[in-house]
């Protein structure tokens, strides 16, 4: 029986910016990505960091977003910078706050609690603000699967490749084009796999990381694809040039629709029949239960892919 699934958005490509670059972030507003994210972590140099989150919170208001998710990359919530992005965002209603290098489920509670009072402060309904964690480092993956299950506001995961690399010392870093290994990156298998599980578990969204030589299109390609057969929702990207290709990778192509429907057409037929069987037949397959279940998963996917593009596509023209 597969997991209760909690999340039913398109997540296929995400793409961050600095919350205070207003000029990126517009860009970012209309780029081809699902899912936008307005950095206030990494990205934001420790002086800047008021006025990030105060400009995070007014563009997240001003500015159309297409139906785009909106997250927003915090400090760690831990730290006071944290808690203030949290009491600054809660008026500003963001879908989610993608919580950096979480290695306990302590700090998922904690930033729940914190949005509670910042969203009745607010006078927003409580629980309209999801939790995203990233996973990092190994102490983080080692506790994944409480950090995925940790509160009802969790929705989904992001695996940090990078960071996780460091932290586990690879012989040498790469996510990209120049490996030593060619791709599947071994190395990330056995991680890959626990993030997706855990998520499954759940029922929230995995995300992957994706191919960091950004100008390498056939490459980004190739490594979205091993991570959606893997089972993956969609990936984080480092180029709005990645975001078509990403979207095709994590879109289901032309063959697995016409697969689908033909699988659900004909159980649909044999369940009307008298004596109704539990497989059929197709392409020379024997079909029963589990492939029916992803048949409906891919034809339901693309509808809403269909959906969030049209959406989309109104920002573009403005």
């Amino acid at each position: 029986m597969t997991s209760e699934v909690k999340a039913e958005r398109v997540r296929r490509s995400f793409l961050i910016s600095p919350a205070h670059k207003e000029r990126l972030i517009q860009k970012l507003a209309t780029s081809a990505a699902d899912v936008c994210i307005l950095e206030l972590e990494d990205g934001v140099h420790p002086s800047m960091k008021e006025e990030a989150r105060q400009s995070a919170a007014r563009l997240l208001l001003e500015l159309e977003w297409g139906g785009r998710e909106r997250l927003v990359r915090i400090n760690r919530v831990t730290s006071d910078d944290g808690a203030a992005d949290i009491a600054c965002l809660a008026k500003a209603t963001p879908d989610g706050l993608l919580l950096p290098k979480v290695e306990d489920a302590s700090e998922i509670h904690l930033a729940s609690e914190l949005l509670s009072i910042a969203e009745r402060e607010a006078g927003v309904p409580e629980g309209a603000i999801q939790l995203w964690s990233m996973i990092e480092s190994a102490k983080g993956l080692c506790r994944i699967e409480d950090i995925c299950a940790a509160d009802p506001r969790m929705t989904g995961v992001v695996f940090g490749a990078g960071d996780y690399g460091a932290d586990i010392r690879v012989k040498r870093l790469s996510i990209g084009s120049y490996r030593r290994i060619p791709a599947p990156s071994h190395e990330y298998l056995y991680a890959r796999g626990r993030v997706v599980a855990a998520a499954r578990a759940a029922g929230i969204d995995p995300i992957d990381v994706s191919h960091s030589t950004f100008g390498d299109l056939e490459g980004t390609l190739r490594s979205s694809e091993i991570s959606a057969q893997m089972g993956f929702t969609g990936a984080a990207l480092f180029s709005p040039r990645q975001a078509p290709v990403v979207n095709e990778a994590f879109s289901p192509a032309p063959e697995d629709l016409a697969w689908a429907t033909e699988v659900v057409t004909l159980f649909e037929a044999e369940g009307a029949k008298e004596e109704a069987g539990t497989v059929v037949v197709v392409d020379g397959d024997m079909v029963d239960g589990p492939f029916v279940v992803n048949a409906r998963d891919i034809l339901d996917r693309q509808r809403r892919i269909d959906e969030l593009e049209k959406k989309k596509s109104l920002t573009a023209e403005k």
